[in-house]
């Protein structure tokens, strides 16, 4: 366990719990250390070397308040009320940890990370936990709080869109959900249909023990006629590019090279956008702010998330029973 301190006052200060000091969970960090008004932050982790590595990337940043930091090993060690929880564990213990923080600690809003669940049971399971202790919930689709991607919803708004997302390795069972989530944003339209026909059917194990990840292609299709195509190559090194196309309009990300484009009718001339995308930890610290002062923020809510998520979810696990020996009862992902 790791104790660290900034500043004097933190009685007075919102309590931040951040449980899964992972990659993610050291970017939400990193983000924290730039609200603006301090915070009394614990940080859960059941490995110190998570810990060590959290706090390091915790102290790369010149945080923007005086903020109070615990680094923490035990769950229980939460402090007895919690104004925004951030649980960034892999999805296999998400839904015990949210248990275990909901039984130690009077929690006022949460922010979940992606992918929610292993079994579709844990979804309404959940949703009534979070309702009977009436606690706000959102589920971290960030792209919907990325400048670039948040200000395309009024370009595209009452289009019929063809959204496309190709490159090399990036995952379609771990990163779909964004982009899905995306679509239904720009449509205001959770309704759609999901085609995995097209998916490779050899069946990978994913970089995180334990789970499993998908290549090839998928195809979703919403009510309106607009379709995505995500295209996801198990060699090469295609960058990861996502492109919406109207009539009117083609909007380019280069999520690798961080680039960002406008192309417009007449003249369709490629023009960088001055919309950035940002990493997690640069949108953290504005989710966390708008949060803690308004009760609100742009993330999707629980209830649409599960939405998208369980959608999504019962595809791919027909597909991977469709072409796998082994017959899974849960989402092997994460």
């Amino acid at each position: 366990m790791v104790f660290e301190t900034w500043g004097l006052d933190a009685m007075n200060n919102y309590n931040v719990v951040l449980i899964g000091a992972g990659n993610i969970g050291s970017r939400h960090l990193q983000g924290l250390a730039k609200v603006k008004f301090p915070l009394n932050i614990t940080v859960i982790d059941p490995f110190e070397q998570s810990l060590k590595v959290a706090e390091e990337r915790f102290n790369q940043i010149k945080p923007t308040a005086k903020h109070s930091i615990n680094f923490n090993l035990d769950i229980k060690n939460v402090p007895d009320q919690t104004d925004l929880a951030i649980i960034a564990t892999s999805s296999n213990i998400r839904r015990s940890v949210t248990e275990e923080l909901i039984k130690n600690s009077k929690v006022k809003n949460i922010i979940l990370e992606k992918l929610l669940f292993q079994k579709k049971s844990d979804f309404q399971f959940i949703e009534k936990l979070l309702h009977k202790n009436k606690i706000k919930t959102w589920v971290n689709c960030s792209m919907r709080v990325t400048p670039f991607y948040q200000n395309l919803k009024p370009i595209f708004k009452n289009k019929r869109i063809v959204y496309l997302l190709t490159g090399t390795k990036f995952g379609i069972a771990t990163q779909a959900i964004h982009f899905i989530d995306h679509m239904a944003y720009l449509l205001n339209d959770y309704n759609f249909e999901i085609d995995t026909s097209d998916l490779d059917k050899k069946i990978l194990d994913s970089k995180r023990q334990g789970f499993k990840e998908l290549t090839g292609t998928m195809n979703i299709k919403f009510k309106n006629g607009s379709t995505g195509v995500f295209s996801d190559f198990q060699s090469g090194d295609a960058p990861i590019i996502a492109q919406i196309i109207s009539d009117e309009t083609i909007a380019t990300a280069n999520e690798t090279t961080r680039e960002v484009f406008i192309s417009k009718s007449p003249d369709w001339n490629m023009q960088p956008s001055k919309d950035p995308l940002l990493f997690q930890s640069d949108m953290t610290n504005s989710v966390t702010e708008e949060i803690l002062k308004t009760g609100k923020c742009n993330l999707p809510t629980y209830s649409e998330s599960a939405q998208v998520h369980l959608k999504l979810l019962e595809e791919l696990l027909k597909f991977l029973n469709s072409n796998s020996e082994k017959k899974y009862d849960y989402y092997p992902f994460t």
